[in-house]
């Protein structure tokens, strides 16, 4: 399936807010935004458990937080927080080298010991089902199980530069794994389970932190560190529709809509405001499809997003 967004002819910088997520846009700027607001179903407070999030609340988690390793535009591995990886012993033990110019949002250095605090904290509180390559790594098990220290029976270990995991078994899809959101940094992960309530006390590893919620809009502030050609403040908006948004996406109040509706796709199209986008998402519907009671050119298939 394809995921449908559109765009608005004055989006400025839209890859600040979709850089380094599960889906990168690069649009030409033509007018330097300071914020830029982007429309979605709902704003959710748990973000615990980033695996069971759709991906537009992914999107949040990747702008806020960053991972060892992320997908870039064309979906190649890139580092991130992470210069370089070491793979040794046939693909048993990986030696990620950690930046020296990484920071949280409140200045403060980003460290190995961070790194492997937060994962950690994953190992216990995000869903088994999303962490498959993390439970590969060796003791990573028993210790969600309840049983041994992390420190000394988890292969994960750290040094004053380098982080170090060692698997079970050989993975060949690990790293790849590893830029999943669910893997991105973030400090104190059992706050995140009340966004809403916990926001400010948070410090974030990302290029943006939250710096306002409510119950129908969260609004991220670009961190200080971070390049300052980003757009300065994303404004994430829910809308009770499709077309509630696209209302507003006509008079400016949106940048940009995801699945605007199907009336509206050839005229957007014409006006170069549509964007396609990989969706990991679908549902298929049948209608007779072994059936003789009608002609087979009147069998259908439908796709719904």
């Amino acid at each position: 399936m394809k995921k449908i967004i559109l765009l608005a002819a004055s989006t400025a910088l839209l890859i600040g807010f979709l850089l380094g997520f599960i889906e990168v846009v690069n649009q030409e700027p033509t007018e330097n935004k300071k914020i830029f607001t982007y429309s979605v179903s709902s704003v959710p407070t748990d973000f615990k458990s980033v695996g069971d999030l759709d991906k537009r609340m992914q999107d949040i988690v990747c702008a806020t937080s960053r991972g060892l390793v992320e997908l870039n535009s064309s979906k190649n591995i890139v580092p991130s927080l992470s210069e370089s990886v070491e793979v040794r012993d046939d693909g048993l033990e990986y030696d990620f080298k950690i930046r020296s110019d990484i920071y949280w949002s409140d200045g403060s250095k980003i460290t190995p010991k961070d790194i492997a605090t937060f994962f950690r904290e994953i190992l216990t509180e995000e869903n088994g089902e999303n962490i498959g390559a993390l439970l590969n790594v060796y003791g990573a098990k028993g210790f969600r199980d309840g049983y041994g220290s992390f420190s000394e029976n988890v292969g994960i270990s750290y040094g004053e530069e380098n982080i170090i995991f060692r698997l079970n078994s050989k993975d060949d899809n690990f790293i790849e794994e590893l830029t999943m959101p669910q893997y991105r940094l973030r400090k104190n992960v059992i706050l995140w389970n009340n966004i809403k309530q916990n926001y400010d006390k948070l410090v974030y590893s990302g290029y943006y932190g939250i710096s306002e919620i409510s119950i129908d809009e969260l609004t991220l502030k670009r961190n200080n560190n971070t390049n300052i050609e980003l757009v300065e403040t994303i404004k994430v908006a829910s809308d009770e529709s499709e077309e509630v948004a696209m209302a507003a996406f006509e008079i400016g109040g949106r940048d940009i809509v995801i699945n605007p509706p199907k009336s509206q796709l050839s005229r957007l199209n014409e006006e170069n405001r549509l964007m396609t986008l990989e969706s990991d998402k679908a549902m298929y519907l049948t209608f007779n499809p072994n059936s003789d009671s009608i002609p087979i050119e009147g069998k259908k298939i439908y796709i719904v997003q």
